[in-house]
């Protein structure tokens, strides 16, 4: 079975977050901010990788009372995203053997990211 998940983010809702340290830890893994952090556009990257948070959970029909957002990580190896899940939601998901394809955009004032969850 596959499901799909979609989100869309205005890249300036990310300005007051990325200036309230605590919130930012609470939505962000120390190695998300790192990288967002290296960026030259920190806001656009942030956007992205909060809009793939929400279409992960999406994807597994889940709402955000589902796991803290920081048990959904968005990882980069060679320029690539990939999701990679941690504690409950992780546990969860290994028992159903779900992998993810995501896809991240940016363009003007928005970040999109769409993620193909694949469960055996």
């Amino acid at each position: 079975m596959q499901e799909i998940g979609v989100d869309l983010v205005f890249i300036k809702r990310m300005a007051p977050i990325i200036e309230d340290k605590r919130l930012l830890k609470k939505i962000f893994t120390e190695e998300e901010i790192a990288y967002a952090e290296s960026k030259a556009n920190k806001s656009e990257t942030y956007a992205g990788l909060f809009a793939s948070k929400e279409a992960t959970l999406k994807s597994l029909k889940r709402g955000l009372e589902a796991c803290p957002l920081t048990d959904i990580e968005i990882v980069h190896r060679d320029g690539i995203p990939s999701i990679k899940l941690h504690n409950k939601i992780k546990e969860e998901n290994e028992a159903q053997k779900c992998t993810f394809s995501l896809s991240i955009a940016h363009d003007g004032d928005y970040a999109i990211a769409t993620v193909l969850a694949s469960k055996l």
